[in-house]
């Protein structure tokens, strides 16, 4: 059991709290940049270059989680809601993972805002014209890349450039894939091989999984040749 109790609590050392605040700050730049699967991996990999478990500090994002949680702990929120959903993988953690997005959302973390649209759309039923929608836009004018992203994919065909692009700008590999689509197909924009080209090697360097541009890449040029 790793719920935070009185019995368990024991005052985080100064290298303990070095660690989370660190481990804070990696989430959040991995968050703006990749897929939920990359975030993991790298999320994972910081664990254990720390020689930490993944209950140890699990147990100390709990007890380092304020009572009263400020704006300064939207991203705590959110790390504990993403160690609920994917480090904990198992089905009754999704209403806790649910609990500490909605905390972080409140707060503007963009990537908790953004993750509340899957909970809403897939697991509590709620309709993607209500709440999903609702969240996507927030999550917009927070700047958040994942939000963007996806408030592009609800946008008309001739719009979603324009999405993609802001996404891209702020170095979101998925928006980076897209925009490399668009040129390569002329859809929109002015077919630009070179640009498109350029784009997906410039991803490849930031990806975690190195294969996914060589793959889009690959797709790209077997469908539009």
């Amino acid at each position: 059991n790793m719920e935070k109790t009185m019995e368990s609590f024991q005052e985080p050392s100064d290298e303990e709290k070095h660690f989370i605040q660190n481990l804070a700050k990696v989430y959040d730049d991995a968050t703006n940049k990749h897929w939920d699967d990359e975030v993991k991996i790298i999320i994972e990999n910081y664990t254990a270059n720390h020689q930490k478990t993944k209950e140890e500090t699990f147990q100390l994002l709990l007890n380092l989680f304020p009572s009263t949680p400020t704006k300064n702990d939207a991203i705590h929120a959110s790390l504990i809601g993403f160690w609920y959903q994917y480090i904990i993988r198992i089905s009754k953690n999704l209403d806790n993972a649910f609990t500490y997005y909605k905390i972080a959302a409140d707060l503007g973390d963009g990537f908790g805002i953004t993750q509340l649209t899957m909970f809403f759309n897939k697991i509590y039923g709620e309709s993607i014209d209500t709440k999903y929608l609702e969240y996507i836009e927030l999550g917009t004018k927070a700047g958040h890349p994942h939000a963007i992203y996806k408030h592009a994919e609800s946008q008309p065909i001739n719009k979603r450039v324009y999405w993609f692009q802001k996404a891209a700008e702020k170095q979101f590999s998925p928006a980076v894939d897209e925009l490399a689509r668009f040129y390569i197909k002329g859809e929109h924009v002015n077919r630009d091989l070179h640009r498109s080209l350029r784009l997906i090697l410039v991803n490849k360097r930031n990806c975690v999984h190195t294969w996914r541009p060589t793959y889009v890449l690959h797709q790209i040029f077997r469908n539009y040749y």
